[in-house]
């Protein structure tokens, strides 16, 4: 659920035309060139894509559904670990990792 509400995030990122800036913190915080920060970003946007086709299957499953959104974030997150360090990998989590809004005081 967590990697669904990240990529969540990164949709809303890219409605809002943010994905240009995401691709520059990416190429400067995680020191890589341009052509990998858009490789990586293609990845994640095109297994949003699945990730939505799969959510729209009414003729899966609950559990059938779960085991396709894994399988399609793990085959996601193996592209991307092939392009990036480990290190790189932990601090791309971090820059997309949803922001915590904190809680209201009464």
């Amino acid at each position: 659920m967590r990697k669904l509400t990240t990529l969540l995030l990164f949709m809303a990122l890219c409605m809002a035309g943010r994905a240009q800036s995401l691709a520059d913190r990416l190429t400067t915080e995680l020191k890589v060139s341009r052509t990998v920060a858009d490789s990586v970003l293609g990845l994640i946007d095109q297994s949003r894509t699945d990730l939505g086709v799969v959510f729209r299957d009414k003729t899966l499953t609950p559990e059938e559904r779960k085991q396709e959104m894994k399988q399609i974030s793990e085959k996601r997150d193996k592209k991307i670990s092939q392009m990036l360090t480990p290190q790189q990998m932990e601090r791309l989590k971090e820059i997309i990792k949803p922001k915590k809004k904190p809680a209201a005081q009464s």
